[in-house]
């Protein structure tokens, strides 16, 4: 869904929480299952999915193995456990915002880039450009901020939501006048919709097509005087 990453957005928000280090337990020689101090564990590999890749557990400084995690509790359970004593570290990252409050907001993003884009480009766009996901990051974080954040109407217009706003939707104004192009991954710009040709008969054509096919020479007949 949409053009850029939610992990993107949080930290453009600043909802996206770093833990280095933190000390979660100590081994015993038989528990294998630990838990994070913040919940829920997010994404912190741009994938949008949370795996075990995106923590990292210590065991007195050397890295171990995570085989499972379930990311809304913060638990984590280790390949093996800890020895007797030895102190259990995690680098992870967390979140205090949920993830259908930024799909919301992302959608909404995504529908207002659609509108305005597909006027001149064909959708779905592929590649993506990064201006498209910049002004996406952008936008999501500006209404999120302003329709969850803001506390009144005066004090919003100087709000970094609506700074953000007002900047994606000038790129998008400057995109369909023309003034800013598109660039793929390779710096190429991307191709817009070619404009139609606009068909009528008779044509240049008529006077070569058979009568049968309402072709023949082209006369116009005026039966009335006037």
């Amino acid at each position: 869904m949409g053009y850029c990453k939610i992990q993107s957005i949080r930290e453009q928000c600043g909802f996206q929480y770093k833990e280095r280090g933190e000390n979660i337990g100590i081994g015993d020689g038989v528990n294998t299952i630990f838990y994070t101090n913040q919940k829920p564990i997010v994404d912190r590999t741009y994938s949008d999915t949370v795996t075990v890749a995106d923590v990292k557990v210590y065991v007195n400084n050397l890295e171990v193995v995570v085989s499972a995690i379930d990311p809304e509790q913060g638990k984590l359970t280790l390949a093996s456990a800890p020895a007797n004593g030895a102190k259990v570290t995690c680098d992870y990252d967390w979140t205090n915002i949920e993830d259908t409050l930024l799909d919301k907001y992302h959608k909404e993003a995504t529908s207002q880039i659609d509108s305005k884009i597909s006027i001149l480009y064909a959708l779905p766009l592929n590649p993506v450009p990064d201006l498209i996901k910049l002004i996406e990051k952008k936008l999501t974080a500006g209404l999120l901020l302003d329709k969850e954040y803001s506390v009144g109407e005066e004090e919003a217009e100087n709000t970094r939501g609506r700074r953000w706003i007002k900047w994606a939707e000038e790129k998008l104004q400057m995109i369909v006048d023309k003034n800013l192009l598109l660039l793929d991954a390779t710096n190429e710009i991307l191709p817009q919709k070619t404009a139609g040709t606009i068909k009528g008969w008779p044509d240049d054509t008529t006077a070569t097509t058979s009568t049968e096919e309402s072709g023949g020479d082209i006369c116009f007949r005026i039966g009335k005087q006037f």
